[in-house]
């Protein structure tokens, strides 16, 4: 199994902006979100035991890819970072407290900021994939915060308290005897999970999570109470595994992929998730 330390070259087309020059190492998700761990990143196909998938990459310092430019990592995507992890503690704070707590919890974000922060780390998936197959106003969502993003598609969240990541911008589902299809773009990781889907008119496979679709309409920096449900939480490999009696149908492309712990060789990992 090869190691690498980040995947992609030191230069080339940013995958947000699509300007040409040095690339930077984006953490997906953010370092500051997820712990700097060693990794075992494999195909998210081999996950779902659906076909036999390319052999693995060991990763030592979590899932790196540099392509990004300075500005769209350093100065847009910075920004954006403050207030997905600002979110994310709170999450943290609620599934660590010794007090039992209600179903139905509620917290203070920023739904426009965060969700750019998902879709520029979810960008950053893949190498030289400037408008590659997306639909050309990615990069206009991330990088212009007063941009449409939250009316055109669905960003959905949900509590995941589980060890291990899964992000991928190339899962397209559809259901058996519909016409209904969109790609859907997901980024999990302890103590939050994220789904953006394209088309709005699709349904996830049996659960319909909490959206930000009521905040569409909010400034940048607008910050509202949003629920937190912590009696409703979906198995690991929702929503890219399907059902084994229902009809929905999942593909997937190059960039999906799952991660899970791998301790360096010769090495006790310490520092593991506390889900």
């Amino acid at each position: 199994m090869p190691v690498f330390n980040v995947i992609g070259p030191k230069s080339g087309r940013c995958n947000i902006c699509g300007a040409v020059g040095p690339l930077t190492e984006d953490h997906i998700p953010p370092k500051a979100l997820a712990q700097n761990i060693a990794l075992r990143l494999n195909h998210l196909v081999s996950e779902l035991g659906a076909e036999k998938a390319p052999p693995g990459t060991k990763m030592p310092d979590g899932i790196k890819f540099r392509s990004l430019c300075q500005r769209c990592n350093g100065v847009v995507l910075s920004r954006y970072d403050k207030a997905l992890v600002a979110m994310a503690d709170q999450v943290t704070a609620m599934l660590r407290t010794p007090i039992l707590l209600d179903g139905s919890q509620a917290i203070r974000v920023k739904p426009q900021l965060v969700a750019r922060a998902v879709l520029g780390h979810l960008c950053a998936l893949g190498i030289d994939r400037y408008n590659e197959g997306d639909p050309q106003k990615f990069g206009e969502y991330v990088l212009n915060d007063q941009s449409t993003f939250l009316r055109d598609c669905r960003v959905c969240y949900w509590v995941y308290p589980f060890a291990g990541r899964t992000v991928a911008r190339d899962l397209f589902i559809t259901y058996i005897g519909t016409k209904i299809a969109s790609q859907v773009m997901i980024m999990k990781c302890y103590p939050i999970a994220f789904a953006i889907i394209v088309n709005k008119a699709l349904p996830l496979d049996g659960w319909q999570p909490p959206s930000f679709d009521f905040y569409a309409s909010l400034g940048p920096d607008d910050e509202v109470e949003i629920p937190i449900y912590l009696d409703q939480i979906p198995d690991q490999i929702w929503p890219e595994m399907p059902h084994r009696d229902g009809n929905m149908v999942a593909m997937l492309g190059e960039a999906a992929y799952v991660a899970k712990l791998s301790s360096p060789r010769g090495q006790v990992l310490k520092n593991r998730l506390k889900p």
